[in-house]
């Protein structure tokens, strides 16, 4: 019996071999026993499947969020998408996709969204002397 030799197609990974323990394959040839004969297809993970990465950031006046940038790249399929750190913003803890658990699909199609929170700041005053107009102005938050 003889093995079709033509390699599968399985988007974001290459073939890499037929295996088999059921029979000995010789030049891809083999003698079909009495029993059944299971074939396992060998992938491997290419590294130029295509991903997306929309950054939002917290916008100052109305804590929604707006797009401030997009990435797109090429990794391992199946592999991490790798973070991004803005200046004076955080990584919202709702972006649980973050911490390693969205992977890059293996048909190309992943886009991961991740929202940056601004940064807030505490911000106290202290006077030397009298303050102007009597008026002292409490610690608050920026």
């Amino acid at each position: 019996m003889s093995v079709d030799t033509d390699a599968p197609v399985l988007p974001g990974y290459e073939f890499s071999r037929w295996e088999t323990t059921d029979a000995v394959v010789t030049d891809g040839q083999f003698a079909m026993p009495d029993t059944p004969v299971t074939f396992t297809v060998t992938w491997m993970p290419r590294s130029d499947t295509p991903f997306t990465v929309e950054y939002y950031h917290q916008n100052a006046i109305d804590d929604s969020y707006t797009l401030a940038d997009t990435f797109h790249g090429e990794g391992t399929a199946r592999g991490n998408i790798p973070l991004k750190e803005f200046e004076g913003f955080l990584l919202t803890p709702d972006s649980v996709t973050a911490a390693g658990s969205f992977k890059i699909r293996s048909d190309g199609t992943a886009t991961l969204k991740l929202y940056y929170e601004r940064e807030r700041f505490a911000v106290t005053y202290a006077y030397a002397g009298r303050a102007a107009g009597d008026t002292v102005l409490e610690a608050t938050r920026y």
